[in-house]
């Protein structure tokens, strides 16, 4: 939320827990058409919020005390703010950022209101306040830019057959070719036991594997 500050021109914000796989001069060079941000749709969010989703027993979650109550009114106003469901919101895992456009615009002058960091998704206020702030005002990336590593089961997932012809185009597009590993969620393949490797199996091996590359290249050597 800080970048913008910074820097002059444009700047790459990556999170610690991704694998870059492609070439992000690719984003650098790329057209932002005059937008402020570029950033690739929240996936796991897509289809949240959704009819099927929110069937009659939603009224006994939302009883008090219920361990769920907090998330589900969460979700409930990020539906009224008109995040989801769509493809509405976006990841800031990987943000391409125009910082002079941001800085120029009125949608920059509020980044640095923490009084409004909100969270209205989950547990992450910035995320949700930057899409508050730039709500239909940015740049849609390639879905291969920011991805999870069980992709090949989204391209073909029926819970995604409402969304748009381009999302699901995307979809397979970054199952076929990923630009960027995104390790959402607590599971990290750097951190995890051998029982979850398991479960990570895919994940697992494909950071282990691309991470022998990069010490390959730059001489560097990582423990995981």
């Amino acid at each position: 939320m800080f970048l913008p500050d910074f820097f002059s021109g444009r700047c790459l914000f990556i999170d610690a827990d991704t694998l870059v796989l492609g070439d992000v001069c690719e984003l650098q060079e790329l057209d932002m058409n005059g937008h402020g941000i570029g950033a690739c749709i929240d996936m796991g969010l897509v289809t949240l919020g959704e009819g099927r989703f929110l069937r009659p027993s939603l009224q006994s979650v939302l009883r008090p005390g219920h361990e769920h109550q907090k998330s589900v009114t969460r979700v409930l106003r990020s539906i009224r703010l008109g995040f989801l469901p769509g493809e509405n919101y976006f990841n800031a895992g990987i943000l391409l950022m125009d910082c002079e456009a941001i800085r120029n615009s009125p949608a920059g002058k509020e980044l640095g209101d923490f009084d409004k960091l909100i969270p209205h998704i989950h547990d992450l206020p910035e995320q949700d306040r930057m899409n508050q702030i730039f709500a239909g005002q940015w740049l849609r990336l390639p879905q291969q830019w920011n991805t999870r590593p069980q992709i090949w089961y989204d391209a073909h997932s029926p819970k995604f057959r409402h969304t748009s012809a381009e999302f699901r185009d995307q979809l397979k597009q970054a199952s076929q070719n990923p630009k960027m590993w995104h390790y959402i969620g607590g599971k990290k393949p750097w951190s995890a036991k051998p029982a979850s490797q398991i479960l990570l199996r895919r994940a697992f091996r494909d950071y282990q594997e691309y991470l022998a590359l990069f010490e390959d290249e730059t001489g560097l050597t990582f423990s995981v």
